[in-house]
């Protein structure tokens, strides 16, 4: 997985990260090399998309661009302020601007984060990806100025440049950056916590990431990647077996314990620091105000999904009752009912997921071909390799996808996912580069919707056995990506919390903590080890600072896109209307052009129709 996350701007790497589940083939013969039929599918990543290996001159060539054009503006507008008063010379500067963003797209620091995401132990590339860092950081340092003092002008001048037709274009963008103003610093001040963002926090949590890539673990007598291991736990039916391994597991995240403990909390006491310099009284607020909600919304959000976990505890006793078990623990999270479920081998998983995405519009199957033929996609695990699976798109750059494929209906719905994140990247080109790349809650709810097209047009294939097993796979997911999120939600604001008032939290009590929330959602079918909880060491999403709302708001709102279209295939163009319109608006706008307010009543509605398939298992279980 990557250390970066969906960003905007002229300064974002514009990748989507998503770690569905850590998913192991169900065969260890030949996973690196799994048999796909269709000759014209490519498995492997075609990187020569992007530079022909890391000695590529393209690569010096394309950051020595970089640091001229950034270098061009800054000598054109540091001393030349007349863009600050005058609406025609922000007319011409803005367009300037914003062609930074096609010449800021980050390519060789992308093509770096992909090698090192296909081979976690190449020195060269980590090596050469920090000293490229580096300048291109030095190169953004030397435009914010602009930012920074367009945001600093009078109250009058913003609302008198809002107001101009000449600067309809970018009215949003300005609106969005007169409204961050209020938590920037000076440019000196912004140009320090720049450099010292990747030694602060960055290298603390990559340092994690590739300790854990690295760590293996014996069980049956062979030894097996630890992050392979943790997939492996869900696959296993054997109680017994499934427990010892998931046991086995936490022992070797216990091993890194004492580093992940000063790792969260260097990060945490870094976020601390900053929002303390910038203003921010909750720890939340820069990640909603980043991701352009309204906090309201994404309050509403947590305070109605946690009054309501009353119905994942109910999914948990369903589960607990086909598992056939007196009591679950957590190495049961994540295992299947029911052995019948038909195999999703990659080629099956294409088919179903073309098929959905032609019946809705052929436009999203071809771009998902053109994915496939080009060598957009790595599909299956290796040694070395990275675990989850993303999505990565940007301005003027192909899009990449990252699979853990394991020919099973979870791997089937990974794909559709990561999928949907690239046809929103492609159909938000129709936008300026300005408004080609948006927040993450709107990311993640065209994934899902996706997603929940692929999942209905493999149900439609199911007998009725299998279609029992499959409705507790959905909701199995749709726990873990709305009730689970809040609850994790919850748990990093606890979190951060406890390191601002004490100043140190210890690997215990995070694992306590962690535990806590965890068991919230779960209920009291759940039976927690204190151990348990040191699964904290390998989210991810935890060092990204309330990350994990943007998923659950995406499924609530992907749920009723998907219902729509299914009453009325027309709906699929309002669809299209919101996949189109990248981000050029805050997202409860975007969802309103559509006919969708987001606000509690809404959260509770979409609670209600997973009430509504949750009645419909607990019938079936009878």
């Amino acid at each position: 997985m990557l250390s970066t996350r969906h960003t905007r701007g002229v300064f974002g790497i514009g990748v989507v990260f998503c770690v569905f589940s850590y998913i192991v083939p169900t065969e260890k013969k030949g996973r690196n090399e799994m048999t796909v039929e269709a000759t014209w599918i490519k498995t492997k990543w075609n990187l020569g998309l992007l530079y022909d290996s890391l000695t590529d001159p393209r690569i010096e060539e394309d950051i020595s661009k970089h640091e001229r054009a950034f270098e061009d503006f800054e000598r054109r507008y540091r001393n030349d302020t007349a863009y600050l008063g005058d609406v025609v010379a922000l007319c011409i500067a803005l367009p300037d601007y914003e062609s930074l963003w096609r010449v800021g797209n980050y390519k060789p620091l992308r093509y770096l984060s992909f090698v090192n995401t296909l081979d976690s132990t190449n020195a060269e590339c980590k090596a050469l990806q920090q000293k490229i860092t580096e300048r291109l950081v030095r190169a953004g340092n030397r435009i914010k100025f602009f930012p920074l003092s367009l945001g600093k002008i009078s109250k009058e001048a913003q609302e008198a440049f809002l107001a101009r037709e000449l600067l309809a274009p970018y009215r949003y963008w300005l609106s969005k950056l007169f409204e961050e103003a209020r938590h920037k610093l000076t440019e000196p001040e912004e140009k320090i916590l720049a450099l010292k963002a990747n030694t602060s926090s960055g290298m603390w949590t990559s340092g994690v990431k590739n300790t854990l890539n690295k760590q293996v673990i014996t069980f049956d007598g062979t030894e097996i990647p630890l992050n392979e291991a943790e997939g492996k736990v869900s696959t296993i039916h054997d109680t017994e077996k499934r427990r010892a391994l998931w046991s086995a597991v936490i022992e070797g995240y216990q091993r890194l314990g004492d580093f992940a403990e000063s790792e969260i909390n260097a990060v945490f006491t870094d976020k601390k620091i900053n929002d303390e310099l910038r203003g921010y009284k909750e720890p939340y607020d820069a990640t909603i105000l980043g991701y352009e909600n309204k906090r309201e919304s994404v309050l509403a959000l947590v305070k109605t999904v946690t009054e309501n976990f009353s119905v994942s505890q109910r999914f948990f006793e369903v589960k607990c009752r086909m598992l056939a078990l007196p009591e679950l623990t957590y190495a049961d999270r994540g295992v299947s009912p029911g052995r019948q479920m038909r195999s999703y081998s990659f080629t099956e998983s294409v088919r179903i997921t073309e098929n959905a995405l032609d019946r809705a519009d052929p436009r999203y199957g071809n771009i998902f071909r053109d994915y496939l033929r080009h060598g957009q996609i790595d599909v299956f695990p290796h040694a070395n390799r990275a675990s989850g699976g993303f999505c990565a798109g940007t301005i003027d750059l192909p899009t990449f996808i990252f699979l853990n494929h394991a020919d099973n209906l979870r791997s089937l719905s990974t794909l559709a996912h990561e999928v949907g994140h690239g046809i929103h990247y492609e159909r938000s080109k129709v936008q300026s580069p300005m408004y080609q790349q948006f927040t993450i809650p709107v990311a993640e709810t065209a994934s899902t919707f996706f997603e929940g097209l692929a999942f209905n047009r493999a149900m439609k294939e199911m007998d009725a056995s299998e279609k029992a097993i499959a409705l507790h796979e959905r909701l199995n997911g749709e726990i873990a990506t709305i009730f689970r999120q809040i609850a994790f939600f919850n748990f990093e604001e606890e979190l951060h919390r406890a390191v601002r008032e004490d100043g140190w939290v210890t690997k215990e009590e995070i694992a306590r903590m962690l535990n806590r929330h965890t068991g919230a959602y779960m209920g009291p079918t759940m039976k927690l080890r204190d151990e348990d909880g040191y699964f904290f060491i390998t989210v991810p999403h935890f060092r990204y600072m309330f990350y994990v709302y943007s998923y659950a708001y995406g499924q609530l709102i992907s749920r009723a896109l998907v219902r729509r279209v299914q009453n009325d295939s027309a709906y699929i163009k309002q669809v299209d209307r919101f996949l189109s319109a990248g981000g050029s608006q805050k997202p409860e706008h975007i969802f309103a052009d559509i006919g969708i307010e987001v606000n509690e009543e809404f959260f509770r509605e979409g609670i209600a129709e997973i009430e509504k398939d949750l009645s419909e298992l607990e019938q079936l279980v009878a």
